[in-house]
């Protein structure tokens, strides 16, 4: 500033603070929905309290199992993406984000998918009881006879239990001992006749 009367300059200079961003008290995660008459396709939006520079959103099946299908994972190198899903079944959903004042982030969660809309494909069926504690049961639909096998898988994708059992044309009880398991969810593998069903239980 200059001093008009004295002509000389004035050397107090002014300060301010920066807001430094509390990332202790961020909130960071994604929130999903599906469309009303298409229940494969889902919409995905980042919520956080800070600004994203960044995001890739990682898809891929809740189990994997040694059999998985490979094209059923999926990286989306996009911000609040929609995504249509191929199968019915589990999936991880991972947000990976770059924040403003936070740095790297990530959080996951589950998204079950209940139809897609098409035959073929890796389809649910309900076990019983569920959750179940000494014995599981699933009825398996047949249009021919064939062989089937189940295989259960933990939740890390270890395969603990084997059954294998030859099937007739039309519905087939099958029933699995489960005593031997520890509590937690399992993931069940159906194969018979070059058709794939998948099912999932709580053991207690």
């Amino acid at each position: 500033m200059v001093d008009t009367v004295n002509k000389c300059y004035d050397s107090t200079t002014g300060s301010f603070t920066v807001p430094v961003f509390p990332c202790d008290t961020l909130q960071f995660s994604y929130r999903y929905q599906v469309a009303p008459q298409d229940s494969a396709l889902v919409h995905f939006s980042a919520q956080a309290n800070d600004s994203t520079t960044w995001q890739r959103w990682l898809v891929y099946p809740y189990y994997w199992g040694p059999n998985y299908d490979s094209t059923q994972y999926a990286v989306l190198n996009t911000s609040n993406p929609t995504y249509r899903f191929t199968d019915t079944g589990s999936y991880q959903v991972c947000l990976q984000a770059n924040l403003q004042h936070c740095g790297q982030r990530e959080w996951c969660n589950v998204v079950t998918i209940t139809s897609t809309g098409k035959t073929g494909g890796f389809n649910r069926i309900a076990p019983y009881p569920n959750p179940a504690t000494n014995t599981v049961a699933v009825d398996v639909p047949l249009t021919t006879n064939c062989a089937i096998t189940l295989n259960v898988y933990d939740a890390n994708g270890t395969l603990v239990l084997t059954l294998q059992q030859r099937g007739v044309q039309g519905s087939n009880h099958i029933t699995m001992p489960i005593t031997q398991l520890n509590k937690g969810q399992y993931f069940i593998d159906i194969s018979a006749g070059g058709n794939r069903l998948r099912s999932i239980f709580q053991k207690f």
